[in-house]
């Protein structure tokens, strides 16, 4: 439940907005942008923020994940900055930097800087009923890593149908339930000039030990920037995924993530990239159509693009956050031949 705000968070709320906006914070006071015009005939605020990720009280937030919120109705771009904002206070009571980034009747407060790890936080909310607060306490990931910790040789397996899937916009949710199987992602160097990541696909043997899919190409990531440890983010030309027994080939494949201090966890882990579908028809029972989940999509209002190779348009843009990862002691992956 939000709570109604201080006098002195309303303000707070009003210079962060103003600066978002790029407005002059000395200009018109909050109260003056025509919020109660927002009313029903019976007087009632008809422009209301109906709900936030996170909720009152949430702990264990990602530092590198802004809070989301959503409104009753989509509205005009001039009369929705009029009338809804969001920002979010550190521990310190100070400004996080960030802008809003709206899609329909929801927006996400993009952060152009890190929340402090394993500390309360206040997300700010403004809507035609005044200013509320929910407060929040952020994860331990982005806690500085453990002196000595050697990361090199560590191998995490984390499963990607448990991650929040945000394209195919309206389509996610279909496309989760093909990529189950889980992957593997192995530290091969990292230093002050960077991190050296091999990938590949993973499998369980009966007595519960993870194994790499030796008979499957590896994903060799080039030297990636390491300069804002434990947090990395790499990127690869191309990787092959099997989703439930059928090979996809995803172009521009990038994962992004947060070692926990002791280098037990991943958290926050991203993906993103632009999938090839054309093999999915089976998953369909449509073995041999290729355009068997791109027909499916459009009914969602989802259209397919051209792949980058082999002449289809039989591609979608794929991305999911909020995985996390487990070190498996013990495996070290190899590069593959291919």
């Amino acid at each position: 439940m939000m709570r109604n705000l201080t006098a002195l968070g309303l303000a707070v709320l009003a210079l962060g907005a103003a600066c978002n906006r790029g407005e002059d914070p000395e200009g018109p006071a909050i109260t003056e942008t025509g919020w109660w015009s927002q009313l029903d005939a019976d007087g009632n605020c008809v422009a209301r923020v109906t709900d936030s990720v996170p909720e009152d009280g949430a702990t264990g937030w990602y530092w590198r994940r802004g809070p989301i919120i959503e409104i009753d109705e989509e509205v005009g771009d001039a009369e929705r900055d009029a009338i809804y904002g969001a920002t979010v206070l550190g521990p310190d009571g100070q400004t996080i930097p960030s802008h809003l980034e709206w899609t329909g009747t929801q927006a996400r407060v993009a952060l152009d800087a890190a929340l402090v790890p394993s500390s309360a936080h206040t997300l700010l909310i403004q809507d035609c009923e005044g200013i509320h607060e929910v407060g929040f306490t952020t994860s331990g990931f982005g806690t500085p890593l453990d002196d000595n910790l050697d990361l090199v040789g560590r191998t995490y397996v984390f499963d990607m149908s448990e991650a929040t899937w945000t394209e195919p916009a309206n389509f996610g949710a279909v496309i989760q339930l093909y990529f189950t199987e889980p992957v593997l992602i192995g530290v091969r160097y990292s230093g002050e000039d960077g991190i050296d990541l091999l990938g590949s696909m993973g499998w369980r043997t009966q007595e519960g030990e993870w194994r790499q899919y030796v008979s499957q190409p590896t994903w060799d990531f080039p030297l990636a920037d390491f300069s804002e440890a434990p947090y990395f983010a790499a990127a690869t030309n191309k990787v092959k995924i099997r989703a439930e027994g059928v090979d996809v080939d995803i172009w521009d494949f990038k994962i992004s993530g947060t070692f926990s201090s002791n280098g037990e966890r991943l958290g926050g882990v991203t993906i993103s990239g632009l999938g090839n579908t054309m093999n999915m028809g089976e998953l369909l029972g449509k073995k041999g159509d290729t355009e068997a989940v791109c027909d499916l999509a459009a009914t969602w209002g989802v259209t397919c693009e051209p792949c980058p190779e082999g002449g289809l348009t039989t591609c979608v843009r794929l991305a999911a956050e909020d995985a996390s990862g487990t070190f498996v002691p013990g495996l070290e992956m190899r590069q593959s031949l291919e």
